[in-house]
């Protein structure tokens, strides 16, 4: 199989025989020595995984262990950063390209458009703070009115404070063009700042620069002069109208004193508290005077009662007894009417006159006395002490009401007093006030006046601009770099933009992404001098290892031995055909029994695996759908005495694409079943998906079925929609094999070396494109 396949094909001998090693003509379906029969029914017993020998180059069959495995079993929504870097890569010359014409617009913009330019700048301080004038003696002094620095820097790009500089400069030049050469430098900790004028030429610049801080100085100077003149006129104002408010709360402070006789209303309220306590007091004592004198009266009209109006002034008794009895009966009276009954001498007088009595009535004396009268003296007494209280009485009385008099006068006078004081302070506050206000507005005048007369200026210039002796940079070379720089983003945008929109396969990642449940492998792309059909004779070359692990890796995850295997894919050119030879080699290298029948019976079809096995048939598929032959009579013998075929035409392709309607008839069907149950395995090609309905029809006869999908030719939806197709149709889809990889987009350690010599700058962006095997390829 060293040969070219077409040549082989095109030597072999119309009618299709085959010569062998002895001379003798070979004919499908007849036994030979050294053959398996195959006319036997298949072999139940047999190995279902089949045996595979011993491996000489066992570091190589290691390295492609990992070439159908996924590398991370992540199979959820994520950024395939991978894709992406790759996809940009493969488009850098989008980037260059993007690159290299933004750069060169910029650059022809910044030779043409920037001119050398020369920057002078003058330097200015403002003061920290100014100098607080004051007239009077108090109030706080009179402070200017103060403007933050921005605000004023403001004032320096007016269109007047411009034009007034240019003019004096002697040059023609608008405003707007004017204030964007115009830049101002300060730092934030520090009061001064510079003034820069940038200009095509250095001298002029200097002068634009000076005259520029000059205006700008003299327009800070007036509008300090022009505010001072506002707030003269203002305090003048105020001024005339305080003299006015003065006067007349003067006179309305007058009328009052003069309708209420108040000259100093705290004195005089002082004075007349003072004397109403004085009054109180005297009052007080005065009450208690007429309150002890009634008591007195009440209790002489109550003893002049008590006395009897004539009293016994003598009597005579002719029994000395009665005689002391009478006597001690006066003692007794007097002494009553000056003591009271506890007194020892009434107590006396009364014991004594108890026992007269006593003997007076044991002796049975009964002799009558003679009695003389007169006036009782204390009666007469006591009237006489009565009149003289009663006349104390009365003019204490007298006194009292004096007094209550003028207690209630003062009173009166001080309520008012002490009611109009609130309204008196209140317009003695006000008068105060109103001077108060008008000396303070005369100080403000005058304080006015003399920061009006001083003509000071914020600013001061302490150093003039000089003609720049160095030119400034244009800004070329920065214009240049920023144009390759966004040049660049530019381009890795559109490259980004296009590999995002690009919805072909191209990686196993791809693959893997799209159909997480399914088993997925890769084939790389090789060239033409490279050999890569299974060579039945060399068992262990690397690309017999290679699918002999394709193979024992599909039937492992699939867990059992696949008795139908269906090759095609979405659309022609894919490599069906080699993948079907290849893997019916590796099957029969593994000792099965394997029919693979070439299905692709429309004339378009490429490399078919007649050409591929060098078969020259007598028969083909299409004999078998015209009934002219049965399915075991178009059997071919191979090279490999494991493996039949059944070419789609006897001749190089079939005639006519009329077959391609008849592969899902009850022909097809019944010959996959009689084929099955004479092989242990059966692999069929199968044409292309877009070939004809028919092919999903046939894919449901064989059961399963391979996809083939070319890396870089298979849009992601039109395989979605063919995976959605088949499982509908209830046909298992064994696994997507990704062909024709290019060498730098393998997941894996590749096959095959380029075949080209790459660069340097080729094998960085291969190592930086694809992950690499923790294997590498053993030297065979």
């Amino acid at each position: 199989m060293a040969k070219p396949i077409r040549d082989i094909w095109q030597a072999l001998s119309p009618a299709g025989e085959k010569s062998s090693a002895a001379g003798d003509v070979e004919r499908p379906g007849e036994p030979d020595q050294g053959r398996m029969r195959w006319n036997l029914p298949s072999d139940s017993n047999a190995d279902p995984r089949g045996s595979v020998s011993s491996d000489e180059n066992g570091d190589l069959l290691a390295a492609f262990a990992g070439m159908n495995e996924a590398e991370d079993a992540d199979t959820g929504f994520s950024l395939d950063m991978d894709r992406y870097i790759r996809g940009i890569w493969s488009r850098r010359w989008i980037v260059l390209l993007c690159a290299a014409l933004v750069t060169a617009a910029l650059g022809a913009f910044a030779f043409f458009m920037f001119d050398r330019s020369w920057v002078a700048h003058a330097t200015l301080v403002k003061r920290a703070y100014q100098d607080e004038f004051q007239v009077g003696r108090f109030g706080k002094p009179f402070k200017p009115q103060s403007y933050n620095l921005k605000t004023l820097l403001d004032t320096l790009l007016l269109p007047s404070v411009l034009d007034e500089a240019a003019n004096r400069a002697g040059v023609s030049v608008g405003a707007r063009s004017f204030a964007r050469r115009i830049n101002i430098r300060k730092d934030k900790e520090s009061q001064i700042f510079d003034i820069t004028v940038r200009w095509d030429d250095p001298a002029i610049a200097a002068a634009l620069t000076n005259r520029l801080a000059e205006v700008f100085i003299e327009r800070n100077r007036s509008i300090r002069r022009s505010d001072a003149e506002e707030t003269l006129l203002y305090y003048q104002g105020r001024q005339q109208s305080a003299e006015r408010q003065s006067e007349a709360i003067n006179s309305e402070l007058q009328g009052f004193q003069d309708q209420y006789a108040i000259s100093d209303i705290d004195t005089q309220l002082e004075v007349l508290v003072m004397e109403l306590q004085r009054v109180t007091i005297d009052g007080q004592a005065l009450d208690a005077e007429v309150a002890a004198t009634s008591q007195d009266l009440k209790r002489l009209a109550e003893a002049i009662n008590t006395e009897p109006e004539m009293i016994v002034q003598s009597s005579y008794f002719q029994n000395p007894l009665q005689s002391n009895r009478s006597e001690l009966i006066w003692q007794l009276e007097q002494a009553r009417s000056r003591y009271t009954a506890q007194n020892p001498k009434v107590i006396d007088l009364q014991d004594r006159i108890a026992k007269i009595d006593t003997l007076i009535k044991g002796g049975g004396d009964d002799s009558s006395k003679s009695n003389t009268f007169a006036n009782n003296p204390v009666r007469q007494d006591l009237a006489i002490t009565r009149y003289q209280v009663q006349r104390q009485y009365n003019q204490a009385l007298a006194r009292q009401q004096a007094l209550k008099n003028s207690r209630e006068s003062m009173t009166k006078r001080l309520e008012t007093l002490s009611s109009k004081q609130k309204e008196y302070d209140q317009l003695k506050v006000k008068h105060e006030a109103a001077l108060q206000l008008q000396r303070n507005l005369n100080h403000r005048v005058e304080e006015a006046r003399v920061i009006m007369m001083r003509n000071e200026a914020d600013f001061e210039l302490i150093e003039r601009a000089r003609p720049p002796v160095e030119g400034e940079s244009s800004g070329r070379k920065l214009l240049v770099v920023a144009g390759a720089v966004i040049g660049t983003a530019l381009g890795l945008c559109l490259a980004l933009l296009l590999e995002f929109l690009d919805n072909r396969l191209r990686t196993l990642r791809d693959l893997r992404r799209l159909a997480p449940d399914l088993f997925v492998a890769e084939i790389q792309h090789v060239g033409e001098a490279e050999e890569v059909v299974v060579d039945a004779n060399l068992p262990s070359d690397r690309v017999a290892i290679a699918f002999r692990r394709l193979m024992n890796d599909m039937e492992s995850h699939h867990k059992e031995r696949l008795p139908s295997i269906g090759v095609t894919s979405l659309g022609r050119g894919a490599g069906r055909s080699l993948m079907a030879t290849n893997i019916a080699q590796v099957l029969g290298l593994k000792e099965r029994r394997v029919i693979l029948v070439d299905a692709d019976v429309s004339p378009e079809a490429g490399e078919r695996p007649g050409m591929l096995f060098e078969v020259a048939p007598t028969q083909g598929l299409d004999n078998v759908l015209d009934e002219e032959v049965s399915f075991l009579e178009a059997l071919n013998d191979t090279e490999s005495d494991n493996i039949k075929l059944i070419t789609a035409s006897r001749d190089t392709s079939p005639a006519t694409s009329n077959y391609l309607a008849q592969l899902g008839g009850h022909i097809m069907c019944e010959g996959l079943d009689e084929l099955r149950d004479n092989a242990e395995q059966l692999i069929v090609d199968l044409p292309p998906f877009d070939a004809h309905e028919t092919v999903y029809e046939a894919a449901v006869h064989v059961g399963a079925t391979v996809l083939v999908v070319p890396s870089g030719d298979v849009d992601r939806d039109e395989l979605v929609e063919v995976l959605g197709r088949l499982e509908a149709l209830e046909v298992d889809v064994l696994g997507l094999i990704l062909n024709r990889v290019p060498f730098e987009l393998t997941e894996t350690t590749p096959l095959f070396e380029p075949s080209r010599r790459l660069t340097w700058s080729s094998r960085i962006a291969q190592r930086f494109a694809r992950s690499e095997s923790p294997l590498e390829v053993a030297d065979s």
